[in-house]
């Protein structure tokens, strides 16, 4: 029963946003959970920014407050890696850890790479890239394509080289990408039956660079 003091639709609406709220904490809970397991798995973490738009537009102490931003985010599961040792060996030659920096869109501008420095970060982009966001990705309202996922592994396992080789895929997102996982696990199975590793970036940092000089 409705009381006097309510106008039509008001319950409705609080209902509604109530249950946006939840499924929202749903949607954060969820998100810690992977970004835990990430961690624990022994996979290293690098800071894109806050959202995935170009940056270089910005201003250095604009720049520098989103790359913080996003810092702090992470800096939780920064404290897990800690804890659990899966960054033990993850040191540059000086005995710093390493902190790395993925432009989004690949976009950097002279501000952003003062900024960087500054906050000792290494800036870090891939030279093997299927293009995943746009050849497959905004279909997602089909099934995946079998042909569209082995073009992707193809055009990535034909391109990488042993030792040196860092290789994008974007994460799949609920309403695009879909095809990305498969495509990511497939090349990593190939690549391992012919005896290669896909290993961490300071792993593979460390093993080519002197990084004190």
């Amino acid at each position: 029963m409705q009381g006097a003091d309510r106008l039509p639709g008001v319950d409705e609406e609080e209902a509604q946003e109530e249950e946006e709220e939840r499924s929202e904490a749903s949607r954060g809970s969820n998100m810690v959970a992977v970004m835990e397991r990430i961690v624990r798995e022994g996979h290293e973490l690098a800071n894109h920014c806050p959202e995935d738009k170009s940056y270089a537009w910005m201003r250095g102490d604009a720049f520098r407050a989103e790359l913080l931003r996003a810092e702090h985010a992470l800096q939780p599961f920064k404290r897990l890696q800690r804890r659990v040792g899966t960054d033990a060996s993850w040191r540059r030659s000086d005995g710093r850890r390493w902190k790395w920096f993925r432009p989004p869109q690949g976009q950097m501008s002279t501000a952003m790479m003062r900024v960087l420095r500054e906050h000792g970060y290494s800036c870090v982009l891939g030279d093997v890239f299927s293009n995943d966001v746009l050849i497959g990705g905004p279909s997602a309202d089909r099934p995946v394509s079998e042909a569209t996922t082995a073009y992707h592994v193809d055009y990535c396992y034909q391109r990488a080289r042993q030792g040196s080789s860092i290789v994008v895929f974007h994460v799949p997102e609920r309403s695009r990408r879909h095809h990305s996982l498969q495509a990511a696990v497939e090349f990593i199975k190939r690549v391992q039956a012919d005896g290669a590793e896909v290993v961490p970036l300071s792993r593979m940092a460390g093993a080519h660079y002197d990084a004190g000089a």
